[in-house]
């Protein structure tokens, strides 16, 4: 076994993995910084059982010595798999003289490695198994595996109400500061701002009415107003193609009917309008995304938003379906899931 005196910073994931656990084992205070950023779940099978016990003891308030972690090792059945006590006496002098810090980000690292091999084994599995016609559906899956092996663990735990007054109050004297009667991003209607204090992040508002009575005039003329605020769009659409909303965009824009547009019997005055329009909507248009399907799920969705965060730049600021009970659900999705 290789000793902490020949150990370098970064030789390898079963080393790095020693180091923070030898580190742990010396000093609480770096057993509690690696438990803020790892779990057993990200050691490797010989070495998960410790920082597992470790933890374990450290919330019972019970001393951590090798005989107290052989102990608890023992009674989950995996010393031996460990190595036995002989190992654990290596975990005193492991660490001596090496920064835990950069190893922990190793260790997280190791673990997304492994857990990216298993997915990617996983998605060969399923691709080799399925059909074409089965393809879009392979597909779907894939892209979700393949994002929830690179999206980060939620570490953020419980916070007192010490901690949301906190935030509450910074909110409150910065809102003193400045008043304003819109919290969020406006949506272009003054009366709808005032009522919901515009758009704001994390939250969700349904437009509902009878048919024909201009839900989707009204979210495309919000989805544009935001767009030209400086904020990205997404506009989800089941129903017409692309085209037809860029084209009810300059409708919207320059005043005109969408039929004299695609008729071309616009005065010559409402072709200035539409001129104007395109102005104006241009610096904008390549941070508003349309994508039109008629079958859209929700993980055709979640593609959409994260495909924007890779490639454009303005922060995204609304993202529209049109119509929700239009999107297609699992086959074996309950209604309440529905």
């Amino acid at each position: 076994m290789m000793r902490a005196k020949t150990l370098a910073f970064g030789q390898g994931a079963e080393e790095a993995e020693m180091v923070v656990l030898s580190a742990a084992f010396v000093d609480v205070a770096d057993l509690d910084a690696a438990a803020d950023r790892l779990t057993s779940e990200a050691f490797g099978p010989a070495h998960a059982p410790i920082f597992a016990a470790m933890i374990q003891l450290r919330e019972e308030g019970a001393p951590i010595t090798t005989a107290t972690l052989a102990a608890r090792i023992e009674a989950a059945g995996a010393l031996e798999r460990i190595g036995g006590l002989e190992y654990l006496d290596l975990l005193p002098g492991y660490s001596a003289g090496l920064p835990v810090e950069p190893h922990v980000e190793l260790v997280a690292a190791g673990a997304k490695l492994r857990h990216l091999s298993r997915v990617c084994r996983e998605v060969a599995d399923m691709a080799a198994g399925a059909g074409p016609q089965h393809a879009e559906r392979v597909f779907t899956a894939a892209a979700e595996k393949l994002h929830g092996a690179f999206a980060e663990p939620d570490r953020s735990g419980p916070v007192t109400m010490t901690t949301a007054l906190r935030t509450v109050r910074e909110m409150a004297q910065e809102l003193h500061d400045r008043p304003r009667t819109i919290v969020g991003t406006p949506t272009g209607f003054r009366d709808l701002d005032e009522l919901v204090l515009g758009l704001r992040r994390g939250t969700m508002h349904v437009l509902g009415a009878r048919p024909a009575m201009g839900k989707t005039a009204m979210a495309l003329a919000i989805a544009v107003n935001v767009a030209m605020s400086g904020c990205g769009v997404i506009y989800v659409t089941t129903e017409v193609p692309h085209m037809q909303i860029g084209l009810r965009a300059v409708s919207l824009l320059s005043g005109t009917n969408s039929e004299a547009i695609e008729t071309g019997t616009a005065t010559s005055d409402q072709w200035g309008q539409i001129a104007h329009a395109f102005t104006r909507l241009g610096p904008h248009a390549g941070a508003f995304v349309v994508g039109d399907r008629t079958r859209a799920d929700l993980a055709y969705v979640r593609r959409l938003v994260r495909r924007y965060k890779r490639t454009e730049r303005r922060e995204l600021g609304l993202v529209v379906v049109d119509h929700m009970h239009q999107m297609v659900t699992p086959r074996a999705a309950s209604r309440e899931r529905e």
